[in-house]
């Protein structure tokens, strides 16, 4: 072992009590009212040098209040909207990570904040043959939470607060069965995730936030029978996303396809499941992270290519 180099004792409490109501208003027509409210406290008490790094101590109290509705437009599908207000505290290892060096807290971030709007339809159509789900929302944060890296402390990740940003959103869900055994679902997000004010002096107006793609789409076909065969081809595809605040650094847009297949065989009350299966199966070159806004150019952690996995399940009933 090397030099120590880090030695605190770190405790978290946290109490808080929430109340809903939900109202039926009429047939159709529901409304929930509610409110939170969160107490708590973090301390850190700095072993290895205590004379020279302070220790740390933060307490955090907030109320936040919650509003929605849902309203049946038919047996099947539903109309939902919601507003509600949130706030979230550093953990102990974002408030221990002093860009200062020293021990105890970071004292320059803050909670974050949020103020969320969210509207949407779900339920069946087709005589419940089509599972649906849309959504839009939009999310108004203050104090977002930025990681980066320093030169001077490599592989360490550090945190600060962004004054002002935007999270405008669509999510869409599909569901189906195609035939007889056969299942489809597809789901498709559009992430427009933006910054609205500078941060410690830098012009970030109105760049996109890094390490969010704005499009994500996912489309799985599962066939099934009871008691048989199955197989699951899932496909991901994701557009390109930024790496850093400023919008310099971009990692590219990739598809991956992962194929598993299987076997159900029952033997009294045994049951024996022999899978295999194969992931990113186009051997496609992508990353498995993005370190945001990372020193020394060391923005991408490559993933794996084409591998193969398989095993035997086995349950007595």
């Amino acid at each position: 072992p090397g030099l120590l180099v880090f030695d605190m004792d770190e405790s978290f409490s946290g109490t808080g009590f929430y109340f809903i109501q939900q109202l039926q208003a009429t047939d159709r027509l529901t409304l929930a009212l509610g409110l939170c409210f969160d107490r708590v406290n973090l301390q850190a008490d700095e072993n290895l040098l205590p004379l020279i790094s302070p220790n740390g101590r933060r307490h955090y109290e907030r109320f936040n209040p919650i509003a929605g509705l849902t309203y049946a437009m038919s047996k099947s599908v539903n109309f939902y909207a919601n507003l509600g207000t949130s706030f979230e505290t550093p953990t102990l290892s974002e408030l221990t990570a002093n860009p200062t060096g020293l021990g105890g807290f970071n004292e320059d971030i803050r909670p974050q904040e949020a103020t969320s709007f969210e509207v949407g339809l779900k339920g069946w159509l087709r005589q419940e043959r089509l599972r649906f789900d849309v959504a839009l929302f939009r999310i108004k944060l203050k104090n977002e939470f930025d990681p980066y890296e320093l030169e001077q402390f490599p592989g360490r990740t550090f945190y600060r607060n962004t004054a002002s940003s935007v999270r405008n959103g669509i999510e869409l869900g599909l569901g189906t069965y195609l035939r007889k055994g056969l299942y489809a679902y597809f789901n498709y997000a559009l992430s427009d995730f933006r910054f609205l004010e500078n941060q410690a002096g830098v012009s970030k107006y109105n760049k996109n936030q890094p390490g969010v793609p704005k499009h994500v789409g996912y489309l799985e076909l599962r066939y099934s029978r009871p008691g048989g065969l199955y197989a699951v081809l899932q496909n991901q595809l994701a557009s390109a996303q930024f790496a850093d605040d400023l919008n310099t650094v971009k990692a590219k847009s990739y598809w991956l396809a992962n194929l598993r297949l299987g076997y159900e065989m029952r033997f009294e009350k045994w049951q024996v499941e022999p899978f295999a299966g194969v992931n990113n199966l186009f051997d496609s070159f992508y990353y498995s992270n993005v370190r945001l806004n990372a020193a020394g150019g060391r923005y991408f952690e490559p993933a794996a290519g084409i591998n193969f996995f398989g095993g035997v399940k086995v349950r007595i009933e």
